[in-house]
């Protein structure tokens, strides 16, 4: 076993300042790498030049897979995952631009290991650099003001659902949901919506207290327990956005991981293909809903396949990862060729979308800057996108770093000591990370006031003095 893989609380103290420092020293030796290897592909041709990237690409996700984890495995998974699911979406994503004679490709797949590296050494911060506070016994953790605010927002998302289907029906169950669900967004405004999707985080409080409660469950309380799951699941289906669907799965499955004291690296592995799986059903699902509208002009390109059906399937598979990266990709072309990089623009935009009236989205804005034409809403511009947005090549290292730490400082406090508060705020921070390269974080609201409710749900956890 190297010294990467070691259980360090079990090391002594010099040795495990030891391991934290190689860990530091070979990701800065990979992020110097990639400057390197960038001028020296210069003269090679596109094609050698994407290789070059997603080798390094590569070595960036090994890295972050060689990272230790500080009890068991599953204190390593958050920065794991992240690094598959970027893997899929910023590195062999990029590939069908390439194909297509897009060299801003290229820089995508660099722009993406550089940014898992920033977001591994914030991690390493937050984990590491970041005292916990004193341990908390089981005991000590009282959850009956912590209940009632669950409760709360549990009413208030049923009175939105109701409210929802009310006025626009159920926009999953038509055939043009892509485009009437924005329809219905404007009649019932973004705060029915923010509401209705918050009922998600009182099940997951629930969630983490089912798996983290040492009495036996009954058959009765896990008939609830899946029921609200369900009712839960089914609730953020009827406005018809695939994204929540994948974000609440995401979700339960970090909370059982961050409530479970052993996971090997094997499930691990598996529950890391099952969310690119996932990803690719969400992205066959939207192509499959576009020919029952006859809107054959988005899958026209992959007609020519159609008399090799492995080489279609892998050109199919290819486009879905291609199609969340499309932001990124035109975020290039934008910024600052046509606007200037806004300098923290992004975050004003996401917080005016809490005022009355219609406040435009980023990708909504981006939409227009581009001069792009289509129906539904914006441009999602994916959280690397809208890092470069803000503040350029600084903005890839400034945001992943950000983002890392804060992970890693909730997955120290979940290691110290798992409550329920500290388990679903370290699995909602890592779902939103992994998600955002899908669909953006910042020009997303629903993340962030979704994440201001988890918190003041999580004020709620009292701690007994003993």
């Amino acid at each position: 076993m190297t010294i990467l893989s070691v259980d360090q609380n079990n090391m002594p103290k010099r040795r495990r300042a030891l391991a934290l420092h190689v860990q530091i020293v070979i990701i800065f030796a990979t992020l110097m790498a990639c400057p390197a290897i960038y001028l020296f592909t210069l003269n090679d041709t596109s094609l050698q030049r994407f290789n070059g990237a997603i080798v390094f690409f590569v070595a960036a996700v090994v890295v972050c897979w060689a990272l230790p984890a500080v009890r068991g495995p599953r204190f390593g998974y958050p920065i794991q995952a992240i690094s598959v699911i970027w893997f899929f979406i910023y590195g062999l994503g990029a590939k069908e631009w390439l194909i297509r004679g897009n060299p801003n490709a290229i820089f995508i797949a660099y722009a993406g290991g550089f940014a898992l590296l920033t977001l591994a050494l914030g991690y390493l911060a937050g984990k590491h650099f970041v005292r916990p506070g004193p341990k908390i016994a089981p005991d000590q953790i009282s959850t009956r003001a912590l209940k009632r605010r669950m409760m709360v927002f549990l009413v208030l998302s049923v009175l939105a659902t109701f409210y929802f289907v009310a006025v626009g029906g159920i926009p999953a169950f038509r055939p043009d949901a892509l485009v009437y669900r924005f329809e219905v967004r404007q009649r019932v405004s973004s705060y029915v919506i923010f509401m209705l999707r918050s009922g998600q985080l009182p099940v997951y409080f629930m969630w983490a207290m089912f798996l983290l409660s040492t009495t036996r469950h009954s058959l009765q309380q896990k008939f609830w327990m899946w029921g609200a799951i369900g009712l839960m699941m089914f609730a953020n289906f009827i406005p018809g956005w695939r994204n929540p669907l994948m974000f609440i799965a995401m979700n339960l499955v970090f909370i059982y991981i961050f409530s479970t004291k052993h996971m090997k690296s094997a499930r691990i592995f598996l529950i890391s293909a099952g969310s690119v799986i996932g990803i690719l059903v969400m992205g066959f699902g939207r192509l499959y809903r576009l020919s029952l509208t006859q809107e054959v002009a988005a899958i026209s390109y992959f007609s020519q396949f159609n008399t090799d059906p492995i080489r279609m399937f892998f050109h199919w598979t290819s486009a879905q990862f291609s199609n969340y990266s499309f932001g990124f990709l035109t975020a290039l072309d934008v910024f600052p060729k046509l606007v200037n990089h806004l300098n923290g623009g992004v975050i004003v935009t996401t917080l005016a979308t809490m005022l009355p009236g219609k406040q435009e989205l980023l990708d909504e804005k981006l939409k227009k800057w581009s001069g792009l034409d289509f129906d539904g809403g914006g441009l999602n511009l994916t959280l690397l996108g809208e890092s470069y947005a803000d503040f350029g090549v600084f903005g890839l290292a400034l945001y992943p770093f950000i983002y890392g730490t804060i992970i890693g400082l909730l997955v120290r406090k979940v290691e110290h000591s798992p409550t329920p508060a500290r388990v679903t705020l370290a699995a909602f921070a890592t779902s939103s990370v992994c998600l955002g390269s899908l669909t953006g974080l910042l020009a997303l609201s629903n993340f962030w006031i979704l994440g201001g409710f988890a918190f003041y749900i999580s004020l709620g956890e009292r701690i007994r003095r003993p």
